[in-house]
């Protein structure tokens, strides 16, 4: 007969994660029952007696160790192994019970975990377990899914509760795994990390797990076997519970962050090829390279959809093997200003270059010195030689923005090697910039409204081939970075 059918449960003690146990106390009409069920080293603290083979011994530190050591077979296997115990009393307590034995469980991790963490430490994430199971199962767990391997990685809380902050700050830089926490362990490794410098995202589900939740950077609950305390102090709730939901959404925030700094790159190192354009060549003398209407048809061209495209682009190649950045890091960190710089400067100079080389041509024609008064003199004098140089300036800005905007896609892979089509906005946006480019250049109605001049096949082809410099540029810079990033990956192994 089931137990339950002749007793009737009159009190519980619930699981506590201080005491690692429960009790009920049942009752019939002639007696009274306490069944135990919990850790197998707590629960042992609580026994006075044992069964064996149905006979009642008293427990005895011998005893204690054999069953500790056929516990700890069980949980060098991965097995959550829990304990059961009783005694006859009219007494509700956990005292003086007598041990009945102990079953191993085994709670494979779920599919895609194992994984998701290899991805993690590509990434530069350190995946580390808090657990209240026992050492040798954490232990045995974190092996299996690739977290810790060294003994020296693990750490219980009782270890824990030995040691001053400054120790635990020190230990949190190693250990990988915590066994047998408590909430007040739990909170305590949190703060620790992030004393040291660490941005620290904690995941949990219990009411238990609300304080380290609340503390962390980000706290992420379980959606569905969450309690509310838990997704009330988190910062994140996984709708589906799932761990590799985690690594969808890492992978996503840095696509969007990198979507953003591309675009704001993109915008900030444009403009700053038109000021110096402008300033330069004020500066020497010329007369501007860019009349307003120049100037408001550019940004109008290259600040819009190409922007725009930047900002929706796919994920990059990779982009889970970079190593996170640095909570305060701004968007010009990480090389960000640098790249502004050298564009804006690549650019204008193009631009310059183009609005030169027209008195440049017609002073070659004329068979005069081609000299710094000599070409002054051809733009300031000749209406003709102005608007056409102003003509050039104004197409290869407009072009050179537009190529820049796609090479700005992604300034750590070769542009021959990234997929050009999969970006279907900045195509279009491509296409569309550079057909009304050429239409304000070649209709007469647009040549008075913009004040240009139509160009030729060969000058055409001209000012795409200075604009060309621009992607030769960004292939530098790629092969820059790829250089440095091998000699500081060469450093790490040694």
């Amino acid at each position: 007969e089931l137990i339950f059918d002749n007793y009737k449960r009159s009190n519980e003690l619930p699981f506590d994660s201080n005491r690692k146990m429960m009790s009920v106390f049942v009752k019939n009409n002639s007696n009274s029952l306490v069944y135990t069920k919990g850790a197998p080293d707590y629960v042992l603290e609580k026994c006075s007696n044992i069964y064996i083979n149905n006979t009642l011994y008293k427990m005895t530190d011998d005893l204690k160790e054999k069953v500790l050591n056929a516990v700890s077979k069980m949980t060098r296997k991965s097995l959550r192994v829990i304990s059961a115990a009783y005694k006859a009393n009219d007494v509700f307590s956990e005292d003086n019970l007598t041990f009945l034995g102990f079953v191993g469980m085994m709670d494979p991790p779920k599919e895609g975990v194992k994984e998701t963490i290899e991805t993690f430490k590509n990434a530069g994430i350190k995946t580390v377990m808090i657990t209240g199971d026992h050492k040798d199962t954490a232990q045995a767990i974190a092996q299996e899914l690739g977290i810790a391997f060294e003994e020296d990685e693990c750490i219980t809380g009782n270890e824990i509760d030995g040691l001053e902050k400054d120790e635990l700050k020190k230990v949190v830089r190693k250990a990988k795994v915590f066994a047998r926490t408590t909430p007040k362990h739990k909170s305590l490794i949190v703060k620790a990390l992030k004393e040291n410098g660490d941005v620290v995202a904690m995941t949990g589900d219990g009411v238990n797990d609300a304080p380290s939740l609340k503390i962390a950077d980000v706290g992420i609950a379980m959606g569905e076997k969450g309690t509310e305390v838990a997704k009330a102090a988190a910062d994140v709730v996984l709708a589906d519970d799932k761990f590799t939901t985690i690594e969808s959404a890492i992978e996503e925030g840095r696509t969007i962050y990198n979507n953003i700094r591309k675009s704001v790159l993109f915008l900030l190192s444009s403009n700053f090829a038109e000021i110096i354009t402008m300033f330069v060549s004020v500066i020497i003398g010329f007369p501007v390279p860019l009349i307003a209407i120049h100037v408001l048809w550019v940004n109008l061209l290259t600040d819009s959809i190409p922007a725009l495209a930047l900002g929706c682009d796919l994920k990059e190649n990779g982009i889970m093997n970079d190593k996170p950045r640095k909570s305060n890091e701004s968007l010009f960190g990480d090389g960000g200003l640098e790249l502004t710089i050298v564009y804006g400067i690549i650019i204008s100079l193009l631009t310059l270059l183009s609005f030169i080389s027209v008195p440049v041509s017609e002073l070659n024609s004329l068979s005069m010195n081609i000299n710094f008064s000599n070409i002054k003199e051809q733009l300031m004098t000749n209406e003709y030689v102005l608007a056409k140089a102003q003509t050039f300036a104004f197409s290869t800005l407009a072009v050179g923005e537009l190529i820049h905007a796609l090479g700005m896609r992604d300034t750590k892979e070769s542009f021959v090697r990234k997929n050009i089509f999969k970006n279907k906005l900045m195509d279009v946006s491509l296409l569309l910039g550079l057909l009304l480019q050429v239409s304000v250049v070649t209709f007469p109605f647009f040549n008075k409204t913009f004040k240009t001049v139509c160009l030729s096949v060969y000058e055409w082809s001209f000012i795409f081939g200075m604009v060309f410099l621009i992607l030769i540029t960004h292939e530098i810079i790629v092969l820059i970075k790829r250089t440095k990033k091998s000699k500081i990956d060469c450093v790490h192994e040694k």
